[in-house]
């Protein structure tokens, strides 16, 4: 798939053209962006989830706010409300999101991994 970014009303777009789509996804929107094999999967403040054929070294050429997770996971600093120990699993953290809307996105990270995260911040 060909990613290439538009401008429109100062707003950035992500543009995704594809054989069978063409998509538009406000950067802003985005909350996380995880890959799985060859595909990336992007979740959104309206509570969609787009997968793509595409990397994640691709798209993060566009990604400025992003703070990289893993290796094939990104997360929009705007949208981290906190990271705390599970207190079920001393060597795990809880990552919480905003959805932008009314519901939070969480998902468990290692502690390798959560004080990446605060280096990033």
């Amino acid at each position: 798939m060909e990613i290439s970014t538009i401008m429109l009303d100062s707003d950035i777009f992500l543009v995704i053209k594809g054989v069978t789509e063409y998509r538009q996804i406000m950067i802003r929107d985005i909350i996380s962006i995880q890959t799985a094999d060859k595909y990336i999967s992007i979740r959104t403040t309206s509570g969609a989830k787009h997968t793509f054929l595409s990397s994640i070294k691709e798209v993060s050429k566009y990604l400025v706010n992003f703070i990289k997770v893993d290796k094939g996971f990104l997360v929009n600093r705007y949208y981290i409300m906190s990271l705390t120990k599970n207190p079920k699993d001393n060597d795990k953290y809880i990552l919480a999101m905003s959805d932008g809307a009314s519901g939070v996105y969480r998902t468990e990270i290692s502690s390798y991994l959560a004080k990446k995260v605060m280096e990033q911040l």
